[in-house]
């Protein structure tokens, strides 16, 4: 089968950040398809060969920093010029759209009613109930007809990939069928990711000889990583002294946090840029704790962040400052811990006891690698995947 496959941010491993397309593209070509990815770029365009994966790339600037407006021209230019590339070339016998943006969704319905090509959906975030949630859709005109598009490409599409259950939930009440969503959540790399300390870094020394927590993902509105920093705050002020921060990460938010670590002279937080897969592997070696962290909006607990994924998979204790289906399945397997954004002490609290007692840290760590091997493993949730191809 010819199948195009429509995804504006698609990452490769060297280029770091989310890599779940990657790893598709690569298992539908694995599986004798013909796969060209359509996605953009910030400073080239034109036609790549990652092995028997095609990418045509745009040029299309974007950046996590970018304003909202700015990052809807984004949105615009990339469809109007993927639209161009597809109608030139070879027809397809199946599209294959992943969202967000919701523009990449209009782009595979207007795909299909000009030359017929069914295509799949699949929905990573809710759009438009997050950006209206937090408050950057505010015009009533826009958001209901962001609304129509939506449930539009819903109902044309053959079938929808959901990453999460409630995201599932969502599409099926929406559209009255159960029968077209499938679940596939973001998945653990079981293999490129495995439980391992390294207790000494020359890389990070301040790590030496501490409880490390890290964080490894974008610093936007949507990830509200000034509460990251506000328990840095908490801890040093109370003289607990044995715990840091390792915050690997960029976005619009990210100088705001450093200027509050600063503010507070904050010793206990090292700030690094954003890396490559490989170097997350190494920095999460070094890592006691994965921290994830959403801001108040539940539309954003739908979502399946990439950091808790990979945080189970090398087996960390997790720590959760919101609620939903993740800190549900945190707490079916007891390898973490959740606590109130607003209130610093308490993770001080829920987490001393890990620290005094190394077994218990060890049980749940444990856990947290069991829950990526019999819950999000690559290799099944792949494989699950790439039944909906044949």
């Amino acid at each position: 089968m010819r199948i195009l496959y429509i995804h504006q941010y698609f990452k490769t491993p060297q280029e770091g950040g989310a890599i779940r397309s990657w790893h598709l593209a690569n298992a539908l070509a694995d599986d004798a398809h013909e796969v060209l990815v359509i996605s953009s770029h910030n400073k080239k365009s034109g036609l790549r060969h990652f092995g028997n994966v095609k990418v045509h790339y745009v040029k299309v600037a974007y950046d996590n920093s970018f304003s909202y407006g700015k990052r809807i021209r984004a949105f615009v230019s990339f469809s109007y010029k993927a639209l161009r590339i597809i109608m030139s070339e070879k027809r397809p016998d199946l599209l294959f759209a992943t969202s967000t943006p919701l523009t990449v969704g209009i782009l595979a319905l207007v795909i299909k009613k000009l030359k017929g090509i069914p295509y799949i959906f699949e929905v990573r975030d809710l759009w438009p109930l997050v950006p209206e949630e937090m408050g950057i859709f505010k015009n009533k005109s826009i958001i209901k007809t962001a609304y129509f598009f939506e449930k539009k490409i819903y109902k044309n599409a053959d079938r929808i990939i959901a990453l999460s259950p409630p995201i599932e939930t969502y599409i099926s009440t929406r559209i009255n069928d159960k029968k077209k969503v499938v679940c596939i959540p973001n998945f653990s790399d079981c293999e490129y990711f495995v439980p391992h300390k390294n207790t000494y870094s020359d890389k990070y020394p301040l790590v030496n000889g501490k409880f490390v927590i890290g964080y490894f993902g974008a610093a936007g509105k949507a990830n509200d990583l000034l509460r990251l920093a506000e328990a840095a705050a908490y801890f040093k002020n109370a003289g607990i002294r044995k715990v840091v921060f390792l915050v690997i990460s960029s976005g619009a938010e990210l100088f705001e946090i450093q200027r509050y670590a600063f503010g507070h002279d904050l010793d206990n937080i090292i700030f690094s840029d954003f890396q490559d897969k490989e170097k997350i592997r190494e920095a999460l070696s070094l890592c006691d704790a994965s921290y994830v962290s959403y801001a108040d909006f539940p539309s954003l607990w739908t979502g399946s962040p990439n950091k808790f994924f990979d945080g189970i998979a090398s087996g960390k204790l997790i720590i959760l400052n919101f609620e939903g289906w993740i800190k549900a399945i945190v707490e079916e397997y007891d390898c973490g811990i959740y606590y109130d954004r607003n209130k610093p002490e308490q993770l001080w609290e829920k987490l001393e006891p890990f620290l005094n007692n190394s077994g218990l840290l060890e049980k749940a760590q444990v856990n947290s690698r069991r829950l990526a091997l019999e819950k999000f493993s690559k290799k099944d949730l792949v494989a699950k995947f790439l039944t909906l191809f044949k």
